[in-house]
Formats: C-alpha cells, sequence, structure tokens
C-alpha cells in the first residue's frame, strides 16, 4: 500500500514560522560566528529569500520555478542534489500546476521526495487535477526542511510519456555571498 502525502489548499501559516524559525535558529548556531573579509558582521550574516532553481540545482530555468518535465512511463529522478554548504532550503509545497488544468489528464500523476536520505510519502498529483477550483498552490502540511550539504531527490511518476508542468514553493536561509549570487 502507498501513503500518500495530503496536499492543503490553504498555507499553513503557523508551521510553515515555526519551520523557518527552527531553521533560522540551526543556522546561527552552525555559521556562528560568521566572518566576512575577517571582520565579524553586525546581525546575523545571512538572510531569507524566495526559493530559486538554483537552489535545488535546476539551471537554465527562469526563476518562476517551473520546471518542464518529459515523463517516462515509470519513475523518473528529476532532481538529484546536494545543497551547497551556505543554504537552507525550507520547501512549502507545489505550485504552477499548468497542465493539470488544460489536460485532458495529468501526465505526472505523483512524485516523492527524498531528503537527507529520508523517503517522504509518495505526493498523489491527481488530487489536485481533481479539484475544480483552480488552485495553484498546494501546501504540504509540515515543510521539508534540507540542512546544508544534505541531498534532495525528486522522483516522479507517470502512466505514459509526456511533457508536464510543476514547481516548489519554498524559503532559502543562506549566508549573504550565496544569497546575492544569480
Amino acid at each position: 500500500m502507498v501513503e500518500y502525502l495530503t496536499l492543503l489548499k490553504e498555507r499553513p501559516d503557523n508551521v510553515i514560522n515555526k519551520a523557518i524559525k527552527e531553521t533560522i535558529a540551526d543556522a546561527e548556531v552552525l555559521w556562528s560566528p560568521i566572518e566576512f573579509e575577517g571582520y565579524y558582521p553586525r546581525g546575523s550574516g545571512f538572510g531569507i529569500a524566495p526559493l530559486r532553481p538554483k537552489d535545488l540545482g535546476i539551471t537554465g530555468t527562469t526563476d518562476r520555478w517551473e520546471v518542464t518535465i518529459s515523463s517516462v512511463s515509470s519513475a523518473t529522478t528529476y532532481i538529484d542534489h546536494t545543497l551547497d554548504e551556505d543554504v537552507y532550503v525550507v520547501l512549502e509545497g507545489i505550485q504552477d500546476l499548468t497542465s493539470f488544468y488544460t489536460a485532458n489528464k495529468p501526465v505526472i500523476t505523483a512524485f516523492q521526495i527524498t531528503a537527507s536520505g529520508d523517503k517522504l510519502p509518495v505526493i498523489n498529483l491527481t488530487e489536485a487535477f481533481a479539484n475544480d477550483e483552480n488552485i495553484r498552490r498546494y501546501y504540504f502540511k509540515e515543510p521539508l526542511i534540507i540542512k546544508p550539504k544534505s541531498g534532495i531527490k525528486v522522483d516522479a511518476y507517470a502512466p505514459s510519456t509526456g511533457t508536464d508542468y510543476f514547481g516548489f514553493i519554498g524559503t532559502t536561509v543562506a549566508k549573504r555571498a550565496y544569497l546575492i549570487q544569480y
């Protein structure tokens, strides 16, 4: 029996804010003291920004986080990346399920995230397809915190070959030097 992770229509602000605060507390310990050109900076020495494709190793795309996926009929790995030592990622949910509202049926029916060696339950995208409210964002019950130098892998499942679109919603907590890179 496959265990599915239910997607939420409403943004769970309390749990997202809690996850970001926990990430900041961990970063303050991990990166303490942060030096910049030999001096101790005032403030934290790191910042918070919206998740960008490069944070998960995606290159050659805009930072809209809509990722085109060409799928095969079984599980295909689309992200297999180890985070930089200067960045945390808080995955909050998914967005831009464009083809779910323009196609007769989705190509990608589910995906599974493995982070830091822990496999999450399968995320059933057919839930989003079945929703008539044309919602463009769905949230995880609990955000997923991925620490520096930890791995993330995303496997997508599809019964047929085709193209689908989905992306991730999240927050990046990183050293300032990392955040200002394009």
